[in-house]
């Protein structure tokens, strides 16, 4: 099957079961041997533990990047805001990427490159859970208008409130997402 698809890719086997063994280490596949592999299957256990994850260790350090507050990242963080809109107005299948570069920007000045590599790990991860509740929330602005909130708790320097706001935002999610996962896959 490796030999198949990296035919029909027009590459080598080589880098695509690296990329596959990459998949794997990130939870996002799961290599059986002798048989291939597949997508890691999306349970209400797993949205609920990558979530408290998640709540574990962004609020936080959205708390610590505003108290650390400076222009760069002020600049950093509405530069990133407007992409991610655009793309939630056009269609929100392809927010994906500068939804994950905005998280990523809120968080960048917390001071703990491992903090900064979980959490990217994580929105890796929660990329395949975050469409499910997209269409819940009250459509792309009700989306938009939580992270504006965000975004206006940390350029305003209010560190307490980017964390509450954060905190809202990733609990309501996680709620929105579980109502949409099949409890058979649990």
């Amino acid at each position: 099957m490796l030999a198949t698809l990296a035919s029909e890719l027009d590459i080598s086997p080589t880098p695509l079961r690296e990329a596959l063994q990459t998949l794997a280490a990130e939870g996002l596949v799961e290599i059986r041997p002798q048989r291939g592999a597949r997508v890691t299957p999306v349970s209400k256990k797993d949205v609920e533990d990558l979530y408290r994850t998640r709540l574990g260790l962004e609020p936080p350090a959205i708390e610590r990047a505003v108290e650390r507050t400076d222009d760069r990242y002020r600049e950093l963080i509405q530069q990133r805001f407007l992409p991610m809109a655009e793309a939630y107005r056009r269609d929100p299948t392809v927010a994906e990427s500068p939804h994950r570069d905005f998280h990523l920007a809120l968080v960048s000045n917390c001071g703990s490159r491992w903090t900064l590599r979980i959490i990217e790990m994580l929105l890796d991860n929660a990329a395949r859970y975050r469409l499910l509740s997209t269409h819940t929330r009250g459509g792309s602005e009700a989306i938009i208008t939580e992270h504006e909130n965000i975004m206006n708790a940390c350029l305003a320097g209010d560190p307490k409130l980017a964390r509450e706001l954060l905190t809202a935002h990733l609990t309501l999610t996680l709620t929105l997402t579980q109502e949409f996962v099949d409890p058979k896959e649990s």
